[in-house]
């Protein structure tokens, strides 16, 4: 995925998949000993690959031979990534208007991001920025997947009495993750390669089409919804992986800003 070429990358990955199912790694018949380094080895493969697998029952142990602070997040990138259960990948890859996506679903995944953000934040000293950034940036990502998904499906309105249900929940996204960007160095951001890039990409995406065809409200809410979307789409195109369809998609709305302000 680092080099762009993703169809080689999903090869390997269904193949590392296949040969984890063929040891049988999502069986939870460990043996006695569940301290055996080979063992919690195993735990955190099977983990890695958790994409298309059943979640285990439980969290990795802890493994003596990998630090605190390397444990620590990775049990967090595992937690964040539980959110996206069945229902979520059911609902993302429904048809449209087919009932799947209500709004108590799109509130209450919502609200498990939100507890996410929490409890990171308080382990955020065991973190490095790194850590801090990739969880961060991703889990906004997520947040503006399930946006998504409820704009799909007609649930979203302007004056909605949930953040998550409001057609400007983008703008707050938005306005949230620049607060902890600024926070980050650009090589704590740039060392994820292209998947921080893809999530990146979407976020702002995502941002520009609001900003152009959502109502504006006061020149200065309006001002501040540009600002935060030229601060996103000048980081973006920094970013070494951006390819030349990304860029030209964000161009064109850069374009189409430019004539509408």
């Amino acid at each position: 995925m680092a080099l762009l070429d993703s169809r080689s990358a999903f090869l390997y990955l269904r193949h590392a998949i296949s040969l984890a199912e063929t040891l049988r790694l999502g069986d939870n018949t460990l043996p006695q000993d569940s301290v055996l380094p080979e063992t919690l080895r195993q735990q955190r493969l099977y983990w890695l690959l958790n994409a298309v697998l059943k979640a285990l029952p439980s969290m990795p142990e802890h493994d003596t031979a990998v630090s605190l602070g390397v444990q620590v997040g990775f049990l967090r990138v595992v937690k964040l990534f539980t959110l996206v259960d069945d229902d979520f990948t059911e609902n993302w890859l429904s048809s449209r208007q087919d009932g799947r996506v209500t709004p108590a679903w799109v509130i209450t995944k919502c609200e498990a991001f939100y507890r996410d953000e929490a409890d990171a934040d308080a382990e955020s000293q065991m973190l490095t920025p790194e850590q801090q950034a990739d969880l961060t940036i991703t889990r906004h990502w997520l947040l503006t997947l399930v946006w998504r998904m409820a704009m799909m499906n007609a649930l979203l309105d302007d004056i909605a009495p949930e953040a998550c249900l409001s057609l400007l929940f983008p703008v707050r996204i938005l306005d949230r993750l620049r607060q902890a960007v600024t926070k980050s160095s650009y090589e704590a951001i740039v060392i994820h390669g292209a998947g921080i890039v893809q999530k990146l990409f979407e976020i702002t995406d995502t941002m520009a089409d609001v900003v152009l065809y959502v109502p504006l409200g006061s020149l200065d809410d309006s001002a501040a919804r540009v600002d935060s979307l030229l601060f996103f789409i000048r980081l973006v195109f920094t970013l070494p992986h951006l390819d030349g369809t990304r860029k030209d998609i964000l161009g064109a709305k850069l374009e189409r800003l430019h004539s509408v302000m």
